[in-house]
Parts: structure tokens; sequence; C-alpha cells
């Protein structure tokens, strides 16, 4: 933990989002959808690669790869469709096989419906959404994510318990409109989507805490490289203005969240995160499941001014 000079900050190490994980290309697909996924091969033997997909020794799917060569590499191309149904990420195997010799390689499955197991938890949360350019309210809609779309930040309700900005918001960039967030936060969670700018200015308080969780405690999976390119944060202060300005991942933190002490609500927060979500969420299977667990992370801390659990995580 890391201690700043101003009152009551913390940082917290997160996990940024790269493209390699020790050197190794990242597999990953969506469970009910097939996927053509490239392997390389050229330490195999010529001819015919076989392939299975396995999970603790148990078989997933198993078939035949097209051998080719792309970009100048020798390859396999397997086509891969695991129909099995599991509500968390599984960390799989796929095996490659010719002419007796085998190689392995690691392959991230995700869940077809990463929302399915959160029906309880959203239609009881209250979310109110603010997208003017529209991309994150279809998401929302594709996935029949409960929602109340609002067109102010003046139209936020009493009732509410999240708020989320859409992807892409440049609204996000006046002063004004996110101070109004922030006071919203001091009894609402909000949740800020990347945005479309490159800083964001708040009004510094000596309460303030800044704090993140790595993306491997809130999605509860390793997941470190699978979304890129993503914007991190690095807060500083001037004055009375906070400021949280884009930087290269090494520098910052992609997921960062600021509460106030003395506010109504001392589990509620403003959270802001740099993982483009929205734009990949048709390209890359982990952006779905990041979404979902993003959306329980700040919708959990209702668990705390309830008399039920239905918002803890699992």
């Amino acid at each position: 933990m890391r201690n700043w000079t101003w009152t009551s900050l913390v940082l917290l190490v997160l996990l940024c989002f790269a493209g390699h994980v020790d050197g190794q290309e990242i597999h990953q697909a969506l469970a009910g959808q097939q996927a053509k996924l490239h392997f390389p091969v050229a330490d195999l033997p010529a001819g015919i690669v076989g392939y299975r997909i396995q999970y603790q020794s148990r078989k997933l799917a198993s078939g035949t790869a097209v051998r080719k060569t792309l970009d100048e590499r020798d390859v396999a191309m397997v086509e891969i469709l695991v129909s099995e149904t599991f509500a968390s990420p599984l960390q799989a195997e796929i095996v490659l096989e010719c002419d007796g010799k085998q190689k392995s390689a690691s392959l991230t499955l995700f869940p077809a419906k990463p929302f399915g197991h959160l029906r309880n938890v959203l239609s009881h949360a209250k979310i109110q959404l603010f997208d003017p350019n529209g991309d994150t309210l279809k998401v929302f809609e594709s996935h029949n994510i409960p929602f109340e779309e609002i067109t102010s930040i003046d139209s936020i309700s009493k009732d509410s318990n999240l708020i989320v900005i859409g992807e892409q918001c440049e609204q996000i960039s006046d002063p004004e409109f996110t101070n109004s967030l922030f006071k919203a936060a001091s009894r609402i969670n909000v949740l800020c989507l990347r945005p479309a700018v490159a800083t964001i200015d708040l009004t510094a308080s000596p309460h303030q805490i800044l704090f993140g969780q790595s993306a491997k405690e809130v999605t509860h999976a390793n997941l470190d490289g699978f979304l890129a390119p993503s914007l991190s944060w690095r807060p500083t202060r001037n004055g009375e203005t906070l400021r949280l300005e884009a930087v290269e991942n090494s520098l910052g933190w992609p997921w960062i969240k600021i509460a106030n002490h003395h506010s109504e609500q001392p589990s509620s927060s403003i959270a802001f995160t740099g993982l483009p979500l929205i734009e990949m969420h048709a390209k890359v299977p982990a952006a779905r499941h990041i979404l979902s667990k993003l959306l329980e992370h700040q919708i959990k801390s209702i668990s705390d001014r309830k008399e039920n659990d239905v918002f803890k995580i699992r």
C-alpha cells in the first residue's frame, strides 16, 4: 500500500491489461459460439494436426485442425465450439498432436451469458444510464440489463442505486458535470466507463480516498492481457483540483475508485475504468465478463444497506 501526501489518500496496486502474458499469445473463446483460433505448430512434424480441449482432464471438444501458413508462420487453425454452460471463466487447455508429438496451450473459455447469475442482483439495482452516443445502451439492451435512461445528470433519482456513464462520454471533461457526479456519489455508486477524454478534473476534498482492486480481485479470474489497448489513470493534485490523467499502462491504473469518508453512505464511490469494454464487446469474449464483474462490483456495496445479501459477489 502506498501512502500519498494528502489526507487519507491510498492507492492499491492494480492489474493492467496488456497484449501478452509472459511473451505468450492469449487465446480466448466464448462458450456456445464458434471461434477460429490459430496456434503456432512449427515445432510439430509435418502432417495432419489433431486437437482436443480439456478442463481438469475432462474432454470438452476434439477434432482436426487446418494447417496453413499465416503471416509466414506455420499455424493450426482450430474451429472451436464448446456448448457446455458455466458461470465463471474456465482456464482450459488445448492439446495439439501430430505424428505422436504433442504441444499444449492455455485457452480461457468465457460464459455465453455473463450476466445470467446477476438477474436477481440487476432487478434490484435500480440502474440509471447516461449514454449520449448510445453504444452502451445497445449493449445493456442486448443482455436484458434493466435500466432507466437519463439524458441529464439533473435527472438522477434519489431512489437509484447505481449511475452508469456510458463509454466514450465527452461530458466527463466538464468539471461541473464531473463534480455533479461526485456529489451524487456521496449517496449513490457511480461507474464511469472508458471516456472519450484524456483528463478528468474533480474538486479535491481532504476526506477523499483513492483506491482500486486488481482486475483479478474484481473478476475472480486472472485476465492480465486479455483486453488491450486500455487507458490507465494517474492521479495528481493541484490545489483544490484532483486530476486523473490518461497515461501509459505502466504508469497508472486502469481501474480507480474515489470514495469520501464523510459521505451519506460511506460505502458509496465513483469508479473510472480505462478498459474498452463496450468497444470490444462483440470482438473480445473477456470484455463481456469484465463488464459484468465491474457492474457487480459497484452494485455489491448495496448489500451494506440491505437486510439481505443478494448483492454479494460470488
